[in-house]
């Protein structure tokens, strides 16, 4: 009788223990808790970011376009200096 008692309790012992090893192992998984003010600072660092991204593609843009403009400046310029006359006297060139 004892030694089925203690058959019983050992094995009542570590289905306790598995079961608590179990249950911390589950809780150790999940991820923290995400807080409203983890919410709300991500979502301020996301729109910074994305403003940051914006004004960067601007300044691009804009670049493009000065450089647009001035490789537009050079070929006029040198359409206008290929165009005019060498020569000042009339019918020569």
């Amino acid at each position: 009788m004892k030694k089925t008692a203690l058959i019983l309790l050992a094995f009542f012992a570590f289905t306790a223990f598995a079961a608590a090893q179990e249950k911390q192992d589950v809780t150790q998984r999940q991820p923290p808790v995400v807080t409203q003010q983890q919410v709300e600072q991500d979502a301020k660092q996301a729109q910074q970011q994305r403003q940051k991204a914006d004004q960067e593609r601007r300044v691009q843009l804009e670049r493009q376009k000065r450089e647009e403009r001035t490789q537009l400046t050079d070929n006029t310029t040198i359409n206008n200096i290929s165009t005019k006359k060498t020569s000042t006297r009339t019918g020569e060139q």
